[in-house]
């Protein structure tokens, strides 16, 4: 006995798969990835890969790059290290 549960199949859902990549679930095609991400779940990035949009909003928020010292110079395109200010003089 499951309990009472009744299982549908993918057809009946509207799917072909119930388990399927990223891709297949946003196309539409599969329900859910295999840890478990739905269709609202994901996303595509800046650089078109498709990630999770839990994962990507965390990742924003926390800034590693501007933490590990590299921070952008307004006008010149390239990253500069952050100096920690300590100054070195020569004796």
């Amino acid at each position: 006995m499951d309990g009472g549960k009744k299982r549908l199949s993918a057809k009946k859902l509207g799917f072909e798969t119930i388990v399927g990549s990223r891709l297949a679930v946003l196309r539409g095609k599969s329900l859910r990835t295999s840890g478990g991400l739905t269709k609202k779940d994901l996303k595509y990035n800046k650089h078109g890969r498709i990630v999770s949009v839990k994962m990507s909003n965390r990742a924003k928020k926390e800034k590693r790059l501007e933490k590990a010292g590299f921070k952008p110079k307004k006008g010149v395109f390239k990253l500069f290290k952050k100096s920690d200010g300590k100054k070195t003089t020569k004796k």
